[in-house]
């Protein structure tokens, strides 16, 4: 089993409109939840302060939150009223207070009254991070400022990542063993050295591939601080990152490279209001026969279940959950096994929100 947070090519990897688990970086305070197939609001009582009437609904960012109707996205306040009347394809959630959305086939983004302050026309685009946004018309790619203006561009065949914490990644081209690279928000190269892949900084550091197999962590001068190693990694996050060693072991480390926490982990997240999802084997591997329209299908069940690690260590919320999510203002979002007979992408998982103690705020619902 590896760790969920690997090292990923910095090719477009949207986070599109589909609600996915609560990250870090969104407004605390309001969580979206599913009641008979439609998406509400509660709050962190677990009191429903707007109802579920919508297909689809993202945290809210900035204040705002977007969501389904039939087959169209626009955006709530966090009082339940929609702002921006539902018109889009698809959109991003807002960011230094744009938008991105897409129209027809084509990105563009928005400002929080709903009006086109930049035209859709390109093919891919990330949301605005320190002003600038990456964006790729599928012959140029490179980063625009909040006019629209193209500030600078990208070599021919690569793509950016949004900046973080004063850089972004860039990637060139694919299979080849040496093609990310850094860069500033004036679009010079920050560092001299090249990797196979990099990733953004987070808590002051950024995990960088030396080739497909042995990855390392530099600093914001560039400086290698923790040396390459087989194996996959997370971000930093409170001072701790998830490691994956070649054996399967997963661990912790500190800044230093050091391991600090060890267990049998199948795979483990990063920390979060000073908790950490894991995953730990609580049963036997084990198949399970169901009956679809095409006759029968064995399931294989591994056994493993997420529960939560406090930063010694500790298993401070058994392992029980399907899926599991970062603490964001209290709460985390969990999930149960799917109780549809065949449910391969795990649509119709129920899902809920434990607080820290791991009580349920909000039972699994669907």
């Amino acid at each position: 089993m590896k760790c969920k947070a690997t090292m990923l090519a910095l090719i477009f990897a949207f986070a599109l409109s589909v609600c996915g688990f609560q990250k870090a970086s969104e407004t605390p305070g309001l969580y979206p939840v599913k009641v008979n197939g439609k998406y509400g609001f509660i709050d962190a009582s677990g009191k429903i302060v707007i109802s579920p009437t919508y297909e689809d609904a993202q945290p809210f960012q900035e204040d705002l939150s977007c969501v389904r109707v039939g087959s169209k996205y626009g955006f709530i306040d966090p009082e339940g009223h929609l702002v921006i009347q539902p018109q889009f394809d698809q959109t991003l959630s807002f960011s230094e207070d744009l938008a991105g959305v897409k129209v027809a086939g084509r990105w563009g983004f928005i400002n929080k009254s709903g009006q086109m302050v930049i035209e859709p026309q390109y093919k891919f685009a990330l949301s605005f991070s320190q002003r600038l946004a990456s964006v790729s018309s599928g012959k140029v790619s490179g980063y625009i400022d909040k006019t629209g203006k193209m500030v600078f561009t990208l070599d021919p065949m690569a793509s950016g990542s949004s900046f973080s914490e004063g850089f972004a990644g860039v990637s060139v081209g694919l299979g080849k063993k040496e093609m990310a690279y850094f860069i500033n928000p004036a679009g010079q190269r920050a560092f001299p050295s090249t990797y196979y892949m990099v990733n953004n900084f987070y808590d002051g550091l950024a995990n960088v591939s030396k080739d497909r197999d042995k990855v390392g962590y530099i600093d914001r001068t560039g400086k290698l601080v923790i040396p390459f190693q087989a194996g996959a990694a997370s971000r930093f996050s409170e001072g701790l990152a998830a490691f994956d060693l070649p054996n399967d072991r997963v661990v912790y480390i500190d800044k230093t490279g050091k391991t600090v926490i060890t267990g049998n982990f199948g795979r483990a997240e990063p920390f979060s209001e000073g908790l950490a999802a894991v995953q730990l084997k609580t049963d036997p591997n084990s198949t399970r026969t169901v009956n679809t329209p095409n006759g029968t299908v064995k399931i294989l069940n591994t056994g493993w279940k997420y529960g939560y690690i406090d930063k010694t260590g500790k298993v401070v919320i058994p392992a029980q959950f399907e899926d599991a999510g970062q603490f964001i203002g209290g709460l985390a979002r969990v999930c149960r096994e799917s109780t549809a007979a065949v449910d391969f992408f795990g649509n119709k998982k129920p899902c809920g929100y434990i607080d820290a103690t791991g009580k349920f705020v909000w039972p699994p619902s669907q």
